[in-house]
């Protein structure tokens, strides 16, 4: 497969020109002097990734678990959770900050550990 050049159409005289940060080569026409890359990587994190961040920040998980478990930056979780609100918000299906109400009256409690008096070893006062 020939490289073309996109400025001058050339096939002939392409030369390598190293890699963009993504890992991509670049060429060179010597030609019309155009550097180029004939087949970029797409930019960011596929929505797939995006939706389940979202997903899971909506079922409790903490964003920095979420980072680490998607292998992202803590901060793109926040971000999409962000926009997610804001899309959800104009559509006027989200409740805007300060207007949450408990939709139920459900409350999940995880390892409750209570005493009365003095805890085991302890003199009561």
């Amino acid at each position: 497969m020939e490289i073309k050049c996109p400025q001058c159409q050339s096939e002939l005289r392409q030369t390598k020109a190293g890699f963009t940060r993504s890992g991509n080569q670049r060429y060179y026409c010597t030609a019309c002097a155009k550097t180029y890359t004939p087949h970029p990587k797409p930019r960011g994190h596929a929505p797939q990734v995006r939706q389940q961040a979202v997903a899971m920040r909506l079922e409790g998980i903490t964003q920095g678990k979420v980072a680490r478990l998607l292998q992202v930056a803590p901060q793109s979780v926040a971000n999409w959770c962000q926009a997610a609100h804001q899309r959800l918000a104009q559509s006027g299906q989200a409740p805007l900050p300060g207007e949450a109400k408990l939709a139920c009256a459900v409350i999940e409690m995880d390892e409750l550990h209570s005493f009365v008096g003095a805890k085991r070893g302890e003199k009561k006062r």
